[in-house]
């Protein structure tokens, strides 16, 4: 009868313990080696985006000229972005589009040092995105930043970028099929957008994290630490580009570093925006840093084109796409012309 009663214990306890443990063992291994195969670009979810943002053309006639490589989020991964406006303007370089959507510092680890290495750029583009670049570095697990489900997905996500990207993609195909994108409005359709009843994504916020903006810009909370993190990593990344070569760290404000316009167009969208923002007096933190940075390293220049933007925008003609954080055509071609003038200046 013990005997039994001693197998059943066994047997529950293999139930409970080894069955989920063994499954869990066997997840992280699959997860690990997909990370794995993903880092290291054996599985490519971005050949599609590097085949469209390069043209053959590009690619094959300009083999003995000068290359400049860019590398960034998807503000520089747009085939009709500031980098085509570049081609046109400097056909003396062959322009490489390296960038990925939706990626950091931590991908273009892996992503940018493999394209260095076969491209072995003269200048080398960095655009940075303040919200997107920390939040890559640290999506957040504490309450003050995200809520306890949010915070395990982000801990798990910081581990697997493959998940972030696969997660990244699913969430705008999600707002495309639920109407929450507003990256197609332009600000001469105002009369009719002005109409939608925009709704928050999650629970009052509209972005990816509460507070997230502004934290970034102005370095608040733990964003501090995550700025010295994204510095260190940069400097050592650049230190994989040749002797002589020139590195641009390009900063792509957000809207709401253009004027009140846009600050009141993203708090209707949900964005979280506090006095400390919008009364904060002369350079933003976050560009601060960057240029405190790249006073002592000579090869490294950041190219903030916020005041050209905040020039340009006007009633009549806005760089912005309506209650959005994102660049329109008009916007692309100040980002263009701004670096441009590195561009010739380093020749």
């Amino acid at each position: 009868m013990r005997s039994e009663f001693n197998n059943l214990i066994v047997e529950i306890a293999m139930n409970l313990i080894y069955k989920p443990l063994k499954y869990l063992f066997i997840a992280s291994v699959i997860l690990g080696l997909i990370e794995v195969l993903y880092i290291n670009r054996i599985i490519n979810f971005h050949s599609g985006t590097f085949s469209d943002l390069n043209p053959v053309s590009e690619m094959t006639t300009k083999k003995d000229l000068p290359v400049i490589l860019v590398l960034g989020d998807e503000v520089s991964a747009n085939p009709d972005s500031y980098v085509a406006m570049l081609r046109a303007k400097h056909p003396g370089y062959k322009i490489v589009n390296g960038a990925v959507p939706n990626s950091g510092i931590i991908e273009m680890e892996n992503f940018g040092e493999k394209l260095i290495k076969e491209h072995n750029p003269d200048i080398l583009i960095f655009q940075v995105n303040p919200a997107n670049d920390l939040y890559d570095i640290r999506k957040g697990t504490d309450r003050s930043e995200a809520g306890l489900l949010s915070g395990i997905t982000n801990s798990i996500t910081d581990n697997f970028k493959f998940l972030d990207y696969i997660s990244y993609k699913l969430s705008n195909s999600a707002n495309d099929l639920a109407g929450q994108s507003f990256d197609g409005l332009e600000p001469e359709n105002i009369a009719y957008a002005e109409k939608i009843n925009i709704k928050a994504l999650g629970p009052g916020s509209y972005e990816r994290q509460k507070g997230l903006t502004e934290n970034s810009t102005l370095l608040k909370t733990m964003r501090q630490t995550d700025m010295e993190t994204l510095l260190s990593r940069m400097n050592n990344f650049f230190c994989k580009m040749k002797n002589g070569s020139k590195v641009f760290v390009l900063v792509t404000p957000h809207c709401s570093w253009i004027d009140k316009y846009y600050m009141d167009n993203m708090s209707l969208a949900g964005v979280e925006l506090t006095e400390d923002f919008i009364k904060f007096p002369g350079i933003y933190p976050f560009v601060k840093a960057l240029s405190d940075y790249t006073y002592s390293n000579q090869k490294v220049k950041v190219v903030d084109p916020t005041l050209m933007l905040r020039h340009f925008d006007s009633t009549s003609k806005r760089l912005y796409k309506l209650r959005s954080n994102t660049l329109n055509r008009n916007g692309h071609e100040v980002l263009c012309s701004t670096i441009s003038g590195f561009i010739t200046l380093s020749i």
